[in-house]
C-alpha cells in the first residue's frame, strides 16, 4: 500500500492523471483464467474524486470490463499464467458499455418470480404472488443454458408468458389437444429450445441452495416465499440481491429470514449470506 500511495502522490505532483497499480501474484502451478478480483479502493488516498466512476486496464494498456458493487468494491476478471505476477491499472475515467452477463430483475407476471443469472447457468425463487395461491414451493429453481454465455431468462418468460399464445393454447385444448400441445411445447420454458431450459422441479423443497431451520423437535421449518426484494447489483459481472421472508414462528418464538444472493460471472453456484432477527436461543 506504501507503495500504491507513493506513485500516486506522484502522480498528482506532475499533474498526471492518478491511477493505482494492483498486482496480482499466482504461486500455484496452475493457470488462473478468468478469476474474479474484488479490489477495495479508497478514492481519496488514491487521489480520485469521491464520486469517480472507475476503469480498469490490463498490462498492455487494454480496458477490460469491471464493476463497481454495492459494497463498494471494484471486481474484475485476470488471467494469471502459473508462477507469475500481473499488473493491471485503476483509473477515473468513464466505463464502456460492457457486454452484460450476470443480470436478474423480478416477473410480476410470472407470480413474482425473481430470476437472475450468468454466462453459465440461472436461478430463480418464488414471491408473494405464488404464495398467495397456496402453492408451496420453497426452494431456488435451477435452468440450465447451452449454446450460449448471452441472457436467457427474459427471451424464456416472454415466449411462455405471451397472453396472445397462452390463449390460443387455451382455445386449441378445447378443440384440437395435440395441437394444443405443439403449441405449448414451442414456447414453454420447460423444453429446450436450443439454448437450455427449466429441467429441475423444485416442489415442496429446498431446491438448489435453499435454507431452512431445525425446531427443537429437529422438524424442518420450511421458509415460505420472499416477502420482499432489494436487487443491489445488476452487472455486467455480478448480480446481488437482498431477501426478507415473512415472520415464522419456531418453538414460540417469532424470527425473519434475511439473505443476500449474489452470483459472478463464470460461476455455477451463489454466494448466500443468511441472518435471522429475534433469535433469544440457539
Amino acid at each position: 500500500m506504501k507503495k500504491l500511495i507513493l506513485f500516486t502522490c506522484l502522480a498528482a505532483l506532475l499533474g498526471c492523471k492518478p491511477s493505482v497499480e494492483v498486482r496480482l501474484t499466482n504461486k500455484t502451478d496452475m493457470e488462473r483464467k478468468a478469476e474474479m478480483v474484488e479490489v477495495a479502493i479508497d478514492r481519496h488516498q488514491a487521489g480520485f474524486a469521491e464520486d469517480a466512476t472507475l476503469v480498469v486496464r490490463n498490462d498492455k494498456g487494454k480496458e477490460i470490463p469491471s464493476q463497481t458493487t454495492y459494497d463498494g468494491l471494484l471486481i474484475f476478471q485476470a488471467d494469471i499464467a502459473p508462477n507469475s505476477s500481473v499488473k493491471y491499472t485503476v483509473s477515473p475515467g468513464k466505463p464502456r458499455n460492457y457486454t452484460v452477463y450476470v443480470c436478474g430483475k423480478q416477473y410480476p407476471g410470472r407470480l413474482d418470480d425473481l430470476a437472475w443469472e450468468n454466462d453459465l447457468i440461472a436461478f430463480r425463487i418464488y414471491g408473494p404472488a405464488l404464495q398467495a395461491t397456496g402453492e408451496r414451493s420453497f426452494g431456488n429453481d435451477v435452468w440450465v443454458k447451452k449454446n450460449t454465455d448471452l441472457p436467457v431468462v427474459e427471451e424464456r418468460y416472454a415466449k411462455d408468458l405471451d397472453p396472445e399464445t397462452r390463449a390460443r393454447i387455451q382455445a386449441l385444448r378445447q378443440t384440437d389437444p395435440d395441437a394444443a400441445k405443439i403449441l405449448s411445447d414451442s414456447t414453454v420454458y420447460h423444453v429446450d429450445h436450443g439454448n437450455g431450459m427449466d429441467v429441475f422441479k423444485v416442489g415442496p423443497t429446498l431446491g438448489a441452495g435453499g435454507t431452512a431451520l431445525l425446531n427443537s423437535k429437529g422438524e424442518i421449518v420450511y421458509p415460505y416465499c420472499y416477502k420482499t426484494y432489494k436487487i443491489l447489483d445488476n452487472g455486467p459481472l455480478r448480480f446481488t440481491a437482498e431477501l426478507t421472508y415473512n415472520p415464522t414462528v419456531i418453538d414460540g418464538r417469532e424470527t425473519t429470514e434475511h439473505r443476500i444472493i449474489s452470483i459472478d460471472k463464470g460461476s455455477f453456484v451463489n454466494r448466500t449470506t443468511v441472518w435471522y432477527d429475534g433469535f433469544d436461543a440457539p
